[in-house]
């Protein structure tokens, strides 16, 4: 299948209008093909709404339309979950919201592109209304896994898959009769399950649905979680989509010392470069790291009055004698005084 044009869906709030944007300039920089992106509104400001259209007015191959939907009011009651916010909701509605289109890729913003999205819209769903990839970071917390599965009444064959990115056979859902209030009945009928639209959707197509690639929604790149080397070496050679699920994100990261994390992480800040949010992405940076100085100062000062008169040693890779920390001064290799701590 090759389309003339892919329609992409995406919903944000106006905390999260400015991944949004970089998320977009990724889609467009990595994909050749025409593209209609679908942004539904909930409640982002008329003048972040100004800064994506100029972002999208950017690309020629692209169309961008902005769909006020009342999410609030038509999932009012449904549980969230963790950082999640209420905009989740709308991946239920995209059949419904654009009536005229036949199939449609659903992708949260926090999402990095890596390659063309048409590699994603050419999947074949065969007799599936949808396909999605495994929620391959659940394997890592067997303890939260067994809640899901619990909670909602999981049959132990089902593979759990992350919703954050979808392709979906829209007129298969429409042709479905059980389709939206179906979605509604489990929100009424498992009111304490944990990972709202999410779960939602695994129980409506448990054990019915297209297990894509890996590759097509990379939320946790850590070999241990493949089923195989093979998976995981073909995962990270032909990467699609980098999902930054959970509640760090690639633009408040302000180190890494999990080497996990730094995949995707070069390039998303290549892209924000390019986004007219970017000086607000070095601000909060900024903050972020004043936040995480102030707090380790706060931890030598503890120590110190822990210590008292007693000597503490930092060393370098532990290994090097680097500092010496005694009587509220810090002695460069353990005779040169460097920096004195004012006591409170």
């Amino acid at each position: 299948m090759k389309p003339n044009t892919i329609s992409v869906f995406m919903a944000s709030d106006d905390n999260y209008a400015a991944i949004t944007d970089v998320a977009i300039i990724s889609m467009l920089e990595t994909t050749k093909s025409k593209i209609d992106l679908f942004l539904i509104n909930d409640g982002i400001s008329d003048a972040n709404c100004e800064k994506i259209k100029r972002t999208v007015a950017k690309y020629k191959n692209a169309r961008l339309q902005i769909l006020n939907v009342d999410i609030e009011k038509t999932f009012a009651g449904f549980k969230l979950w963790q950082h999640v916010s209420i905009t989740t909701f709308a991946r239920l509605l995209i059949p419904w919201i654009k009536p005229t289109v036949k199939r449609a890729i659903w992708v949260d913003v926090d999402v990095l592109f890596l390659d063309d999205i048409a590699l994603l819209y050419n999947q074949d769903l065969g007799k599936f209304a949808l396909g999605a990839a495994k929620c391959i970071e659940i394997e890592r917390a067997p303890d939260i896994k067994q809640d899901i599965f619990k909670l909602i009444d999981f049959g132990a064959r089902h593979t759990y898959f992350n919703a954050g990115v979808l392709l979906i056979d829209c007129d298969a859902w429409r042709a479905d009769k059980n389709l939206p209030n179906g979605f509604f009945e489990i929100e009424r009928k498992y009111p304490d399950h944990l990972c709202a639209d999410q779960d939602i959707l695994n129980k409506y197509f448990e054990n019915n649905y297209k297990l894509l690639e890996q590759r097509f929604n990379i939320t946790l790149p850590d070999a241990t979680v493949f089923e195989t080397a093979d998976e995981y070496n073909y995962t990270m050679l032909h990467p699609v989509i980098r999902h930054f699920c959970g509640q760090r994100k690639a633009h408040n990261w302000p180190h890494n010392p999990n080497a996990l994390n730094m995949i995707g992480l070069y390039e998303w800040w290549q892209y924000a470069a390019k986004s007219e949010f970017f000086g607000e992405f070095v601000i909060k940076l900024i903050q972020i790291q004043d936040i995480e100085t102030k707090r380790d100062i706060d931890e030598i000062e503890n120590n110190l009055r822990k210590a008292k008169r007693r000597k503490i040693w930092i060393s370098l890779f532990g290994i090097i004698p680097l500092l010496k920390i005694k009587s509220h001064t810090i002695y460069l290799f353990g005779f040169i005084p460097f920096f004195r701590i004012k006591r409170k």
